[in-house]
């Protein structure tokens, strides 16, 4: 196991550096109780390469702020790899995770990239808890693992992290994902997307973006309950293709449309119990093959409730 503790509390990088490896296991750590700096130097030639780039068996990255000058911030290979207090601002992909076994990112902050963090690969076990992911231009939080079918030893956790700004929030695609506890305002695309997964989604805050709050594709055997969705200039709840859905007892205002579903093919859902209020149009719609539609309450919707 090789530990680098950074003993200054700045690293100016003016030459790409090598991929760092170490069989065993790696850890990197700012000096202190604070975040050591790293930044792209003035003269830093773009390669390709992140600054930093790990591949180990296991990682641990702790007390690390980046400035990555529009470059990719960290790649992470490795069977295990724990990231925390990481902020990261200005790259292209802050943070990206290639065939990580078991990983974690916690009491992070992410800024002003391009993409917030990268999941890719074949399968993983991941828990993103805790952080915050504010104005990156296109994704906060990309999941999206390879094949057409879901890996049973894919486990995605992202809970209690906040998402604000930026185009996109969060896209899970191909995954066993449970999201709970997220907060998610002002994103002007989408909110989630979730896309031919299987997921359970509680207690997520969905508020005031200039898009779909949620947006759920080809999802199979997954539970959507106790969402607060509001102020969404287009839907609330998109849902196309459901098989074995339930969306239920979520809280639902002030949309375009508050719950949308679109069936192309024949699809299993049930919409139980959801309060729908004051939409632009309709509480709720639904077009082609129709979902199970039971208890739901709409309130002061501009044109149909239901």
């Amino acid at each position: 196991h090789v530990t680098t503790p950074l003993p200054v509390p700045e690293v100016t990088l003016e030459w790409p550096l090598p991929p760092i490896g170490a069989t065993g296991g790696m850890s990197i750590e700012g000096a202190g109780s604070s975040a050591s700096v790293i930044r792209r130097g003035s003269d830093f030639v773009d390669d390709g390469a992140a600054l930093l780039n790990i591949a180990s068996d296991e990682i641990l990255l702790r007390n690390i702020a980046i400035d990555a000058g529009s470059l990719d911030a960290i790649v992470v290979r490795g069977e295990r790899a724990q990231l925390e207090n990481i902020a990261v601002r200005n790259a292209g992909v802050a943070i990206r995770v290639i065939d990580a076994a078991d990983m974690r990112l916690d009491g992070s902050r992410i800024e002003e990239s391009e993409f917030g963090m990268r999941i890719e690969g074949n399968y993983a076990r991941i828990a993103i808890v805790g952080n915050t992911f504010s104005a990156n231009r296109n994704t906060g939080l990309w999941v999206v693992f390879a094949g057409e079918d879901i890996d049973p030893r894919n486990s995605v956790a992202i809970h209690d992290n906040r998402f604000s700004g930026g185009r996109n929030g969060i896209v899970v695609a191909n995954a066993l994902a449970e999201l709970r506890g997220n907060r998610l305002n002002a994103l002007a695309s989408t909110g989630i997307s979730i896309l031919e997964s299987q997921t359970v989604l509680d207690s997520n805050r969905i508020v005031d973006g200039n898009g779909t709050g949620l947006h759920l594709a080809g999802l199979r055997d997954s539970v959507v309950i106790r969402n607060e969705i509001g102020r969404n200039t287009l839907v609330g709840i998109m849902i196309v293709d459901a098989d074995g859905l339930r969306v239920e007892n979520n809280q639902v205002y002030g949309n375009g449309y508050g719950i949308a579903a679109v069936g192309r093919s024949a699809q299993s859902a049930v919409l139980r119990g959801n309060t729908l209020v004051d939409h632009t149009i309709d509480g709720l719609v639904t077009i082609g093959d129709a979902p199970v539609i039971d208890g739901n309450h709409a309130l002061r919707n501009r044109q149909a409730g239901i």
